[in-house]
């Protein structure tokens, strides 16, 4: 009724709509945002973000930049670009495949609400996954441009969000030792070197800080706020009335037997599915 049913799947404040993209560009700005702000994002994503702010006017408030002309311009490209991205590379390859099907299904995928709640947010998570899906895509082909591109991705990836450190995993065989090696290369590259115009070397340790302190934070929020193992453990053991030290045992098992799925899978379908419950399960936001 009244939309409501929407309204409960995207955030919780109607005037918030995008502002996960303006907050973050008023963030960057800042001479050290990790200082400033507790800002949670390494710093390749700062870089992007005061990319952003050159083409905003000075001297506004993120609520500002959003109503502005030039604000409503930057959130639609910014937007086109991560879902044309995206759809480039989830869509699979080869002729033998129909592609209405695939359309299709991608069509579905994008109007799950986890999309509809990333769209909402503008949040840098959809361009993360697009460079995410390149690699996943093509970090086995023997296009050798394709295959190096996909590493270099994956680097990004990680340099935009921490969590898709984890597909390196699907590197750790003989077969792509090397990919691994250069794959690390890059990860350096775009993580560290950042770093330099984001308050220093210094910065890391701030950003590890406001990272534990976020997920403090966000934990005690309750255990609706996330669905992963630490809320599910916390809940279980508080229902029965025993300790939540178990909490770190479970995990440790729980990222223990992902890894060995990923490792040991026959399909690759498998292997994405595991990857992908690490990184829903394992972190506390």
């Amino acid at each position: 009724n009244n939309a409501e049913v929407i309204y409960s799947m995207l955030h919780s404040d109607t005037n918030d709509t995008f502002m996960d993209f303006f907050y973050s560009i008023f963030d960057a700005v800042k001479a050290n945002p990790y200082v400033e702000s507790g800002i949670i994002y390494p710093p390749l994503t700062q870089l992007y973000y005061r990319a952003c702010a050159l083409l905003l006017p000075e001297g506004f408030t993120s609520f500002e930049w959003r109503t502005h002309q030039s604000g409503y311009i930057l959130i639609t490209v910014n937007m086109i670009i991560s879902y044309l991205l995206l759809y480039k590379s989830l869509i699979p390859e080869g002729k033998e495949n129909n592609k209405s099907v695939k359309n299709f299904i991608l069509l579905l995928l994008f109007g799950t609400v986890p999309f509809w709640y990333a769209f909402e947010r503008a949040n840098i998570i959809l361009l993360t996954l697009a460079f995410l899906a390149y690699f996943v895509k093509y970090y086995n082909s023997d296009n050798k441009f394709k295959c190096e591109f996909s590493l270099i991705c994956l680097a990004i990836s990680v340099a935009f969000k921490i969590y898709p450190v984890c597909f390196g995993i699907l590197l750790l065989n003989k077969k792509h030792i090397f990919k691994a090696l250069r794959c690390c290369v890059y990860g350096v590259i775009f993580f560290f070197v950042p770093f330099a115009f984001v308050g220093g070397i210094s910065s890391i340790k701030t950003l590890i800080d406001n990272i534990a302190n976020t997920t403090n934070i966000m934990t005690n929020n309750g255990w609706g706020y996330k669905l992963n193992v630490d809320n599910t453990v916390s809940f279980i053991c508080n229902t029965l009335n025993i300790s939540s030290s178990i909490g770190i045992i479970v995990k440790l098992v729980t990222i223990v037997a992902i890894v060995l799925i990923v490792l040991f899978a026959e399909k690759h379908w498998q292997k994405l599915m595991a990857l992908s419950s690490i990184m829903i399960l394992i972190p506390g936001f």
